[in-house]
């Protein structure tokens, strides 16, 4: 991902409720804990199947490329931060 991105819309703080984070489709992930608290992404379809899921890890930061319907969630925790990018 470039060093330089444009901001699309509201950063959100995940849960493990469903969100499709404003219909983005380049979503920049933040897990802002400093601690032992790594967390479990999970992405789904708009109608709650499991696509994939990874770990995020505490103070990570990634990029994640997904569908606009699609929705992202985490185990635990609303300590990780969602943000929708675009390349610029």
């Amino acid at each position: 991902m470039p060093d330089v991105i444009k901001l699309k819309g509201t950063t959100v703080a995940l849960s493990n409720t469903a969100n499709a984070v404003g219909g983005a489709t380049i979503v920049r992930l933040t897990h802002s804990s400093a601690g032992n608290a790594d967390r479990v992404l999970t992405q789904a379809y708009a109608n709650g199947t499991t696509i994939a899921n990874t770990y995020i890890l505490a103070g990570e930061t990634l990029y994640i490329i997904k569908g606009g319907t699609d929705t992202l969630k985490i185990d635990t925790g609303t300590d990780v931060y969602a943000t929708p990018v675009a390349y610029s």
